[in-house]
Order: C-alpha cells, then structure tokens, then sequence
C-alpha cells in the first residue's frame, strides 16, 4: 500500500468513525486493520470515497487546532506531545489520542469519541511522526495557509500534509 493509500484509508476510517458517533453504525472497525476495503464495499454496501471525503472535512475543520496543540509552544500540551514524539514512546497513538481528546473534546465534541480520536491521532502519526518533527510543523503549517484564489464559482480550501 503506497503512503497516499495509508492516508486515504485513514481519512476513510475518519470519517467512517464520525458516521458510526453519529448513526450508531459500527464500520470504523473495518478500516482498523488490513482487510480488504473493496470487500467491505461490495458486502456492507460502504462508500469508501464518501467517508474518506467526510473524513478530509473533520481533518480540514480541527487540523488548525491539532497543529496549535502539537506545535505551538505555547500550547499547554505542547511539551508533553514533544517529549512522546521525541523520545519514541511506547503506546504514542494512545497517548495522542488522549490529548486529542482533552485539549480539543470540548470545541468539537466529536473529538470525544475514542474511536475518532484514534484515528485522528493517527493521522497525527502519519503527517508528523513518520516525518521529522521540525518539518512536520513547518509542512503542516504551510498547509493550513490559504490557497491561491479559486476559479471563479470554486472554493479554496485547506488540505492535510500529504493530500
């Protein structure tokens, strides 16, 4: 699976765990692991280009925010996300997703469910962890700045590093 698939796949189970925090629905688990998608797909009848778009949308809504908590230094959780991301900590998702959930629960309450959380905090992985932690804010930041002015009648909007 190239490294845009593993994204794509995460922004599915995104917003596959939004959908299931809305509806009561239980897909998120299939984007969990390694199973086939396209099985899912043909069997639960989930559109995986829906989810991923809904989960981009969750990602662009709180992706400011994560990128304050995890580069700001300023942020009151600034320095225990830097010490677990430098030092290689065992159980780092969890421990993100934990942040997640404490600094930004209340703004979005979606952020509180476990389920949206982790795999917010592994796109968090992805986009910062796997890359180096000076570049990964300067990327992220970079990202969150407005695109050039849109075609007239299209709308600029922010995209996630890697998109």
């Amino acid at each position: 699976m190239s490294n845009q698939e593993y994204v794509d796949r995460l922004f599915a189970g995104l917003g596959a765990a939004q959908q299931d925090e809305e509806t009561g629905s239980d897909i998120a688990r299939l984007f969990e692991g390694e199973a086939s998608l396209d099985t899912a797909e043909a069997l639960f009848g989930i559109d995986q280009k829906a989810l991923m778009e809904k989960g981009r949308k969750l990602w662009n809504g709180v992706s400011k925010d994560l990128h304050s908590v995890f580069c700001d230094p300023k942020s009151k959780h600034h320095t225990r996300v830097a010490e677990l991301i430098k030092t290689g900590s065992t159980g780092i998702s969890t421990a993100l997703a934990g942040v997640i959930v404490a600094s930004l629960g209340a703004a979005f309450p979606i952020l509180a469910s476990a389920t949206v959380a982790a795999f917010l905090a592994r796109l968090v992985m992805e986009f910062f962890v796997n890359q180096s932690y000076t570049l990964g804010c300067a990327a992220w930041e970079t990202a969150l700045k407005p695109k050039a002015e849109p075609p007239a009648g299209g709308a600029a909007t922010p995209t996630a590093p890697g998109s």
